[in-house]
């Protein structure tokens, strides 16, 4: 669909219609024919005489974007009444006016009723009309009807008509669900081999888990999607694994926020959360939730309503997680507390243990700068053999030093502020030892 010349025809159709029903006069957009509203007519054959829905409806709903001045026609108020006109259905909402399934029912002709009807009827996903695709609607609305809620584009739909070629996947989906990101490649992902190797039945899904259904008859035979669970120690490199994976297989990787989704503060969150997998499931992507040992420890305590609404919400995610079509990473570092029945729950389990002396000496070669920055007297097999760190404890030590250096106005990593970054590391660790032993989790 050409936006432009939709967008001409569309501000043309309203003109028609205000002519036809009210008598209203405008010599330059008079007596239209359907054959001139090309790009608002249906795409199937012989359909000419048929004005397509889910195009009107996109282009009314793209209007405030792109030719706000376009609905001025229809905010003129009625003489008698002195209020905008109903059957017009326009809506204000903090200063920007949107079209409802009300306007779109007025642009598609002089049956209002019929039209109206047909109009509810694609907007609540009847016959297929993928109306959800486009819109973020709620059918059982109570406050607003489903007629009288604004026609406001999904981000997704919005940024591939406004950027085209050019559209991304949105940084936030929500406020449930942000975009993962890295400026890392694969081979710059420093593993354990047994790591590697549990990682290998992922890699086997994400390119050959499309063919399994039909190709090898288990369709039906297997739950739809995926679900993997990372677990092992913080700083161990889950979260960075499930991005790269990602990035290697052209996915987009969503952290899902499970704070947001147990709190009972916060409202419509099942709404949002099913938006959040309905657009994974159709763009691709991968899901991946941190912490994940909070939706499988016992419920709230309900106290009243929003406690209610929170395990209501828990239960929500875990029943989408068990049907969900794509894949979902959990992560965790709390391995201690997960028994078995967890467990089962997963396709495949991997386990990031802490690295041993070989793989610490490649973290360590990998996180310094070139050995010309480097201070001669720091030996890193000592570095590798001596201090039990984690890949982001090691870049932690890295960062504080190169701090010190630039405050310094030094080029050279010194020993001296090396070491110190491993002490205030190990003083962070032993903080954290006794806190995991003060505290119970579940």
């Amino acid at each position: 669909m050409n936006i432009h010349i939709a967008l001409m025809q569309c501000c043309s159709l309203i003109h028609l219609r205000l002519e036809q029903g009210f008598q209203y006069d405008d010599q330059d957009n008079r007596n239209f024919s359907f054959d001139e509203f090309s790009e608002l007519c249906q795409d199937r054959p012989c359909s000419s005489q048929y004005l397509s829905v889910r195009k009107i409806a996109t282009c009314l709903a793209l209007i405030p974007y792109l030719q706000p001045d376009a609905f001025e026609i229809l905010m003129q108020p009625n003489e008698h009444t002195h209020r905008l006109y109903m059957e017009f259905g326009l809506v204000e909402i903090e200063g920007i006016v949107w079209a409802t399934g009300q306007t779109l029912a007025f642009l598609l002709g002089e049956n209002r009723v019929e039209h109206r009807q047909q109009v509810f009827q694609w907007l609540s996903g009847i016959n297929e009309s993928q109306a959800h695709d486009l819109f973020d609607l709620d059918l059982i609305s109570e406050a607003c009807p489903l007629m009288w809620q604004a026609l406001i584009l999904r981000p997704d739909v919005l940024n591939r008509y406004l950027l085209g070629d050019n559209a991304k996947p949105p940084i936030v989906v929500n406020n449930l669900a942000s975009l993962l990101t890295t400026p890392l490649e694969w081979n710059a992902l420093i593993l354990p081999e047994s790591v590697y190797a549990e990682l290998d039945e992922i890699d086997l899904w994400l390119e050959h888990g499309s063919n399994l259904g039909k190709e090898w008859q288990l369709e039906g035979k297997l739950r739809p999607g995926f679900r993997a669970l990372f677990y092992g120690p913080p700083g161990t490199g889950k979260t960075l694994t499930a991005t790269l994976l990602g990035k290697r297989t052209e996915r987009p990787v969503y952290r899902v926020d499970i704070g947001a989704v147990t709190s009972k503060y916060i409202g419509e969150t099942e709404k949002n959360l099913e938006q959040v997998f309905s657009m994974a499931e159709k763009h691709n992507w991968l899901l991946f939730f941190d912490e994940a040992d909070a939706l499988y420890g016992k419920r709230v305590q309900t106290s009243g309503a929003n406690d209610q609404f929170a395990n209501q919400n828990v239960a929500y995610l875990l029943q989408r997680i068990e049907s969900f079509s794509g894949i979902i990473i959990l992560a965790t570092n709390l391995q201690d507390n997960l028994d078995d029945a967890f467990f089962r729950r997963f396709e495949t389990t991997v386990y990031f243990v802490k690295p041993d002396e070989k793989v610490r000496l490649a973290l360590w070669e990998n996180a310094l700068p070139d050995s010309d920055r480097v201070d001669p007297e720091i030996s890193l097999l000592n570095l590798a053999r001596d201090y039990e760190l984690t890949g982001a404890e090691i870049i932690n030590v890295v960062r504080y030093a190169a701090l010190k250096a630039c405050s310094k106005g030094s080029r050279w990593l010194l020993k001296s502020d090396i070491e110190a970054g491993i002490a205030r590391v190990k003083r962070l660790q032993n903080g954290l030892d006794s806190n995991l032993a003060r505290h119970s989790f579940f």
